[in-house]
């Protein structure tokens, strides 16, 4: 009797947890914010990229080495071949209403306190800051844009518009252009998803050694914009576990749309990097590289959602000035988050935890790379 009892409590608590294990996977091929229950969280979880599993990394104390698995470390690139630029593209550019608004007021103040010279870099198919400055009074714009094709589009945009007199288009890299005069200001608008992406850092050195008026050279109001940052914060993207669940191929860095509800963001945002278009530096140094440490105080969960880490979001953040801003956190934009998943799986977290991420930014060649390690501390 005794045996038939507990065969009988045997198959009943099998049920039970198969029932319970059924349930936790349908909740998690649902993407639901539960997960299925884990080991305890280690200490310290070191993530590092998605191209090559690595070793652990032994350390000098065995007990601890079991406590810091070593994940794959996570490298974002960017180098946009532009000449790939479609006029769908270049349209939500101009479109883009945080964007165009800020630099139109900016360049329009700027005339008006007697820049009477502009160059734009980057003019783009509509010649659209050139055509700002151009009809707030400067005397002469200079724009120039390094794909032929793209080139003749803005010509035959200017010449619509009947303002051939003042803007003259200039087809060719920057670098290799050369002005008949100096100029009062020079404007851009050459941001990508990680701002430093698109190569602003070389040209705007050049721009400003070679095109801007001496007298200028340190002025800030010679330049449009005044920096170019990228920020970037922990979150947990809501559709990890199914994104992961495709491959590895499918945990490389990706983009997200500005207003997006599947992010999170679980800390304040931090600059990663802060380019100067105003000094004769580098994105916060003299060079091309830069390294940067951050900490990241993991607050409450801002939903109903419980705390899970899945990696950093990067976006760009461009100061147009000292009164004009562009973020486009939880704003309508044209760029992009870029989305870095630091492990298969969220991890748990908890409020007052902290993240540390170390960076090293290496602008020297394209494609740049943005090489992100990050340590989960108790």
């Amino acid at each position: 009797m005794l045996m038939m009892l507990d065969g009988q409590r045997t198959r009943a608590r099998r049920t039970r947890l198969a029932r319970a294990w059924l349930l936790s996977l349908t909740t998690l091929l649902a993407g639901a914010a539960v997960l299925p229950p884990g080991p305890a969280i280690p200490r310290r979880v070191v993530f590092s990229s998605f191209s090559a599993p690595q070793a652990a990394v032994s350390e000098p104390e065995p007990q601890l080495a079991q406590l810091e698995p070593v994940l794959e470390e996570v490298v974002v690139t960017a180098g946009q071949d532009l000449a790939k630029t479609s006029l769908d593209d270049y349209a939500a550019m101009r479109d883009d209403q945080l964007r165009t608004e800020a630099y139109a007021a900016a360049i329009r103040e700027r005339v008006s306190m007697g820049a009477a010279t502009v160059l734009d870099i980057g003019t783009g198919p509509f010649a659209l800051l050139a055509t700002i400055a151009a009809n707030a009074g400067a005397r002469k714009v200079y724009a120039i844009e390094r794909t032929p094709s793209v080139a003749q589009e803005a010509q035959k945009f200017v010449e619509d518009a009947g303002l051939q007199e003042v803007i003259s288009v200039i087809s060719g890299n920057s670098q290799d252009v050369v002005l008949p005069e100096k100029v009062d200001l020079i404007v851009s608008e050459l941001v990508g998803n990680v701002a430093t992406g698109e190569g602003v850092v070389e040209t705007i050195r050049d721009a400003r050694r070679r095109f801007l008026r001496e007298d200028l050279l340190t002025k800030p109001e010679a330049m449009i914009p005044a920096r170019c940052q990228t920020a970037i914060a922990p979150v947990m993207y809501v559709n990890h576990e199914l994104l992961a669940a495709k491959g590895p191929e499918f945990l490389r860095p990706f983009k997200l749309f500005s207003e997006t509800k599947d992010l999170l963001f679980l800390s304040e945002p931090q600059l990663l990097e802060d380019f100067d278009l105003c000094s004769f530096g580098g994105p916060g140094v003299g060079d091309l590289q830069e390294n940067e440490d951050l900490d990241f105080l993991i607050e409450k969960s801002p939903s109903l959602w419980p705390l899970l880490f899945s990696g950093f979001a990067l976006w760009p953040r461009v100061v147009v000035d000292p009164q004009r801003v562009v973020d486009i956190q939880n704003a309508a934009s044209h760029w992009s988050y870029v989305v870095a998943l630091m492990s298969k799986e969220r991890i748990p977290l908890s409020p007052g935890q902290r993240i540390a991420l170390h960076s090293e930014v290496d602008l020297r060649k394209v494609p740049y790379s943005y090489r992100l390690r990050g340590t989960v501390k108790r």
